[in-house]
């Protein structure tokens, strides 16, 4: 089999083994029977996904119960690394726990992993779970999509993916670099994720190192920066600062003057809040040379866009007060801003940000929080089923939580959540455990101290 083109991504693979164990098919047998010893396997009675770990954020991947009450609580890796929680809480610790919890109340329970033999084989924290089940034994004598499955995820195991190199997008990216060196020395491109010069087919944005070329101002999140060849989405290729979480604020509240005055305007860029400049297309895999002037029209774009957050960025602080406050209409149509930013527009977060009472039960227990006061500037804001949670402290969004758009019946962990921007690895089966997930990552308030991996605005003075 030759290695996959597309990257098998470990839902896939939970999916697939939760099918293969509820139906009890061979596989399921062979699963089991690298667990337990012969008396303590019976047939499988159900499984359940993305089940809540005892005692700490994150989710067990498959808790899978046998006909006997045996509970196997499964890690599914393939080949990405040990997540740990913002107060340090590594997986293995977080199934070491479940199951001792679940031990101390009577029931048989194990903690396995199940992953390519690869991977079993050349990690330390396997010693950590109770049992390791490699995909080579449920694989063994396995036909049908299934087996094909199982058998793609070992061969990405074993082979770590590497870009296809194409000549023509290498020189059109060195060539635009030296164009930055020479005419536009105050901006900042992010290094090769590939590595040296190699640039595949696909490498068609040019992302900017933020941190080294932009100011930080309270309140407001740093934006990621990029430049774009094109933009099936919106219809037209851009200049971006994307602001991380503040999607739904696009239509909230006018943007300031002084962004309007450098020919920006804002839209949702997923679900980030896009300050965009429209720029011309450019082909990445054509010379270099006669588009030269289209480059550079998109440099100046990021240019003046950089000097405008240096300079006048901080209002944007305020601007998100506004924006979310209680009694902001949407606002008409932006003539500032082109028809084609309105291509490919989301329908699903809303445009005005309504902070209302939070909810007073959840499915399972969460620390107590704040419900939104009447001036709407602290708490969590509510709305219809598919539209994302926001927490509010003082009136700036510092996490919200949003749904999965490709939620099926089969991938129960559909709620992501954000703090400050950064979104966490782990995902949720219900709404409850996201919002309580991101509470716990957000800072009590008073302290500058953030949790591990969350970039915390300074506090007011």
């Amino acid at each position: 089999m030759t290695r996959p083109t597309i990257r098998i991504r470990e839902a896939e693979l939970d999916a697939c083994l939760a099918r293969l164990l509820d139906a009890n098919d061979p596989a399921a047998a062979r699963f089991v029977a690298a667990v337990l010893p012969a008396d303590l396997r019976a047939p499988v009675a159900r499984v359940d996904r993305q089940t809540r770990h005892v005692g700490s954020s994150g989710s067990i991947d498959l808790d899978v119960t046998l006909d006997n009450g045996v509970r196997l609580l499964c890690e599914n890796k393939i080949d990405a690394a040990w997540s740990v929680t913002a107060r340090g809480d590594a997986q293995p610790e977080r199934y070491h726990r479940s199951s001792a919890d679940l031990l101390a109340r009577g029931v048989p329970a194990l903690s396995v992993l199940v992953a390519p033999r690869v991977y079993i084989d050349g990690s330390r924290q396997t010693a950590k779970f109770d049992a390791a089940v490699p995909y080579e034994t449920i694989a063994d004598g396995l036909a049908g999509v299934e087996g094909d499955l199982i058998r793609a995820a070992i061969l990405q195991a074993e082979t770590p993916w590497e870009p296809v190199p194409d000549d023509r997008c290498a020189a059109f990216h060195a060539a635009y670099a030296e164009l930055v060196a020479e005419e536009f020395p105050d901006l900042v491109l992010k290094s090769n994720p590939n590595g040296g010069a190699t640039r595949p087919v696909g490498s068609r944005t040019i992302y900017f190192d933020a941190p080294r070329m932009l100011r930080d101002h309270d309140g407001v999140p740093r934006p990621r920066i990029s430049v774009q060849s094109r933009d099936s989405g919106a219809g037209h290729p851009s200049a971006k600062f994307m602001i991380g979480g503040w999607a739904a604020l696009a239509d909230a509240a006018r943007p300031p003057d002084t962004l309007t005055k450098i020919g920006a305007y804002l839209r949702p860029a997923g679900r980030s809040l896009g300050l965009v400049i429209d720029t011309p297309p450019l082909d990445v895999l054509a010379p270099f040379s006669p588009q030269r002037e289209a480059a550079r029209v998109g440099l100046a774009a990021i240019d003046r866009l950089r000097r405008w957050w240096n300079a006048e960025g901080a209002v944007l602080a305020t601007w998100r007060i506004e924006a979310a406050g209680p009694h902001t209409r949407r606002i008409e149509a932006d003539p500032a801003r082109p028809a084609s930013a309105e291509i490919g527009r989301r329908t699903t977060a809303p445009a005005v940000v309504t902070p209302r009472p939070a909810p007073r039960t959840s499915r399972v227990p969460s620390p107590p929080r704040r419900t939104a006061k009447a001036s709407g500037l602290d708490g969590w804001t509510r709305g219809r089923k598919s539209e994302p949670r926001r927490l509010l402290r003082d009136g700036v969004e510092v996490a919200v939580v949003w749904r999965n758009e490709n939620h099926t019946a089969t991938n129960g962990a559909v709620w992501h959540v954000t703090v400050y921007g950064e979104t966490l690895a782990e995902r949720y089966r219900h709404i409850d455990d996201a919002r309580a997930a991101a509470e716990a990552h957000v800072p009590t308030r008073g302290t500058r101290a953030a949790p591990h991996g969350i970039v915390k605005p300074r506090a007011k003075e």
